[in-house]
């Protein structure tokens, strides 16, 4: 999918551009595509077609309460337009769930209002402790793109719930989940690395864990203790790295450096004078 060239081997395609090469040159099946779209100053939410993507945030709701739910929604074409729903959910997999499908009545590309009325059941149940997190979810439930907007989930006294459901404020308050992830990331470090940034940029990352693991590896045949800790610390995460690409996480890059960072300029405790 790289372009080709003695430029792209060295440097790579660039930090961030496997999901968009992915999307526009891959063979396998794409990733739904979401973009927000403003249309005579009114910003809105565009959902396309792929494997399922869903624009979700978290929200707090009780246990065996009445909710209601309004949107706004458009496509094409009449059918299945985007499908609702209100699930425990952290990252990826989901538990208790309630689901609705906006239905669009007519597929002439006008604006369509909708609303329900929503039972949390069991959602929401628990101590503060044990309460699985909630999410509302938007997903494109039609065979072609559809247009979301205006989206709000309201108690019975009319608190509202959700945040941002006019978009207004862009993508803050929601963010994407898949299930199929392999459209949005390599699920191999050295790989990412050499399509992002080429050969030198693998070789510059392989030279700086390596010299972090030579110096902590000595270290740890002296006998220090701190540096077989960090050793076998990052061990692990490398281990990992060789079947995911974890340092598109930030969380998980500033791990990676820290323990490098530690091994290669870390002293032992009798360097450092300890009793």
């Amino acid at each position: 999918m790289r372009d080709q060239g003695l430029i792209t081997a060295l440097l790579g395609m660039g930090i961030g551009r496997f999901p968009e090469t992915h999307y526009w040159r891959s063979s396998e099946p794409k990733a739904t595509s979401y973009r927000l779209e403003s249309e005579r100053g009114n910003t809105f939410l565009r959902l396309g077609t792929g494997n399922p993507l869903y624009m979700e945030q978290f929200i707090l709701i009780a246990a065996g309460e009445e909710y209601l739910l309004q949107l706004g929604v458009r496509g094409p074409q009449a059918g299945k337009g985007v499908s609702v729903s209100l699930c425990e959910k952290l990252l990826l997999t989901s538990g208790r769930c309630v689901f609705k499908t906006a239905d669009l009545a007519e597929g002439d590309g006008q604006w369509q209002s909708q609303q329900w009325h929503l039972s949390s059941g069991e959602l929401g149940s628990g101590g503060w402790l044990a309460r699985r997190p909630v999410k509302l979810s938007l997903a494109n439930a039609s065979q072609g793109r559809v247009d979301v907007d205006n989206v709000r989930l309201l108690a019975a006294d009319g608190t509202r719930i959700s945040h941002n459901g006019d978009f207004e404020q862009g993508l803050d308050r929601w963010f994407f989940s898949v299930d199929q992830d392999l459209p949005w990331h390599v699920w191999s470090m050295p790989v990412a690395i050499l399509f992002d940034q080429g050969w030198l940029g693998l070789v510059a990352m392989a030279a700086l864990i390596g010299l972090g693991m030579t110096r902590t590896a000595r270290r740890a045949l002296t006998g220090d203790a701190w540096a077989g800790a960090v050793l076998a610390a990052l061990s692990g995460v490398l281990v990992i790295t060789l079947l995911d690409t974890v340092i598109d996480a930030p969380r998980f890059l500033l791990l990676l450096l820290l323990l490098t960072w530690t091994g290669w300029a870390g002293g032992s405790r009798a360097d450092r004078g300890a009793p």
